[in-house]
């Protein structure tokens, strides 16, 4: 036997069709739907719901619309050829979903109940463990929004799409008797500011707002130069104090003492204020330039604090930080005569007020290197210092890169941690009072391998671990730039600005800062992420407080 080959002229077989319509439960027809068969060849409903297929040869046929949107019945013809199929109609509707998720409260993270969930003219609410479900969807995207009476939410709605059902659509509220938003630097009365301020400070109990402004209208008979004015606000009393009147004042611009940057400091009760001004506010000030200034709210008393042994600062001093018990005040300076012996470009230095004694923080290990010191931050009672410097001889073993460097200075115990590797952008933005974890911002090659944007860590120095706080549901760094790190006194939060849309499932694709407050169990390393809500385009990227007492300044 051999093998031959066969060849079948189709054109001498007869041929058939198969016809019919999709419309709507109207009967309005439904265009642009695909029909198949069940070896899929597919032809497309017309403006009149019409599809036909053409040339099919003898054989039974399946007939099958299909839609990720629609159901329809029925769900298929199943037709022999011949005859001509004629009258395989369907009738199509929309497929629904189910959108679920939680509303919590901030700063607890507890459940709110009764919350009014609405889309597509259909409302849900949450039941006592914040959890809701919205069924019944029409397939389509909608506007998920939550209401209850004196409460705002962040996100203010979001946008969900289906089918498939949607799950873990969450929101954050804040009840606006207990939680709002306050304006500290309004003008007077109630107005607008007519100028620039910035937020500065804020007391342990929230009542006090330090701000440094340049508007001529947050205080009566403030007509101010070049330089701005620093304010203590009272949100209780509704009072705000000038800070460094001086203590014969006149009228007019003479009466408040012009600050040289807006920069300051307020001790956690809100009673001291370090500030920097370069006028000659008490007497015997003549060298002629910026000095730091304590002032005492409550006597109204004002003392310069860069006058050791009676001498003057030869290049006066800036960047004031004031511990939280206003004991001890820590600023820069790069004049000669402040401590004996070598001195670099700018050094660290540390004002213990209840002996006027001053002592240098940046001690440096071995001669040469001077590198300035470019940020600083002091623990709440005044024992550790955080600071960032392009110096490496602070403590041995640390890699000449030209890169600036982290460094964790001990005043009981003396001594230099050095704080991961060189980086471009380190900064240190907080530390608990213990010492034991720093709040630091790191970009480029920091501490996880690749280039990212700055990105918040917690560094735990007992360990010498890196605990990334902006991190993906995965633990990955987020897509965009974060900052501004304060920490909870026992660790356990981190509060921070960032404008990445992956930290969270559900950001909108902007990049607008919002706020966001980490909980982490350094234990256990359990992680929960809270999205406070917008922080705003033009914010300054400072946060002040902590997690459950946000200050800062933005636009808007």
């Amino acid at each position: 036997y051999a093998n031959d080959i066969f060849v079948h002229d189709r054109r001498a077989e007869s041929t058939y069709s198969a016809a019919g319509r999709i419309t709507d439960a109207g009967g309005a027809p439904m265009s642009g739907l695909a029909v198949c068969t069940q070896d899929n060849q597919c032809v497309m409903t017309d403006e009149t719901g019409a599809y036909v297929f053409a040339d099919l040869i003898t054989g039974s046929y399946i007939f099958t619309p299909t839609s990720p949107l629609h159901a329809f019945s029925p769900t298929s013809w199943a037709v022999p050829l011949p005859p001509d199929g004629v009258g395989l109609d369907f009738t199509a509707t929309l497929r629904h979903y189910a959108v679920s998720g939680r509303v919590v409260d901030y700063p607890t993270g507890r459940p709110i109940p009764g919350v009014a969930l609405s889309a597509a003219g259909l409302t849900t609410q949450t039941g006592s463990d914040g959890t809701y479900s919205l069924s019944d969807l029409p397939a389509g995207e909608y506007t998920l929004t939550p209401d209850k009476t004196g409460w705002v939410f962040s996100p203010a709605s979001r946008a969900v799409v289906g089918p498939p059902d949607v799950a873990g659509v969450e929101f954050v509220g804040r009840e606006i008797a207990t939680s709002p938003i306050k304006l500290v630097s309004y003008g007077n009365p109630s107005v607008s500011a007519n100028g620039d301020s910035y937020l500065l400070a804020i007391s342990f109990n929230s009542r006090y707002h330090l701000f440094y402004s340049r508007a001529t209208n947050v205080m009566n008979g403030l007509a101010p130069g070049e330089d701005g004015v620093l304010i203590r606000y009272d949100s209780e009393l509704g009072r705000r104090v000038g800070v460094g009147w001086r203590a014969a004042p006149e009228v007019g611009a003479d009466k408040v003492v012009g600050v040289a940057e807006p920069g300051g400091d307020m001790s956690a009760d809100g009673r001291y204020v370090v500030f920097v001004s370069g006028e000659a506010i008490t007497p015997g000030d003549a060298n002629g330039a910026d000095d730091v200034f304590l002032y005492d709210v409550t006597i109204g008393s004002t003392t310069r604090l860069t006058r050791p042994d009676g001498a003057e600062f030869d290049h006066g001093a800036h960047s004031p930080r004031l511990s939280a018990d206003g004991r001890y005040v820590l600023f820069l300076s790069s004049s000669t005569n402040v401590v004996t012996g070598a001195t670099w470009s700018e050094d660290l230095y540390l004002y213990e007020r209840a002996t006027g004694a001053i002592s240098r923080v940046t001690a440096r290990q071995s001669a040469g290197g001077a590198d300035a010191i470019t940020s600083a931050v002091l623990s709440d009672d005044g024992r550790y210092v955080a600071f960032t410097s392009l110096a490496t001889n602070f403590a041995p073993g640390v890699v000449a890169d030209g890169l600036s460097h982290l460094y964790l200075y001990d005043r009981i115990g003396g001594g230099y941690t050095p704080i991961g590797r060189g980086d471009a952008l380190a900064q240190a933005t907080d530390i608990t009072p213990d010492g034991q974890y720093v709040a630091v911002v790191f970009a480029g090659d920091m501490p996880d391998g690749g280039p990212t944007p700055p990105q918040v860590y917690v560094f735990i120095r007992a360990t010498g671990v890196f605990a990334l706080s902006s991190a993906t549901p995965d633990g990955f760094p987020g897509n965009a730039p974060s900052g501004g790190g304060v920490l909870t006194d026992d660790s356990q939060a981190i509060a921070y600005w960032s404008e990445a849309t992956d930290l969270r499932p559900g950001t909108p694709a902007t990049a607008q800062k919002r706020l966001y407050v980490t909980e982490v169990d350094f234990g256990s390393e359990t992680v929960r992420r809270l999205d406070v809500g917008l922080f705003g385009e033009d914010a300054d990227g400072g946060l002040i407080g902590e997690p459950a007492r946000l200050a800062f300044t933005g636009d808007g």
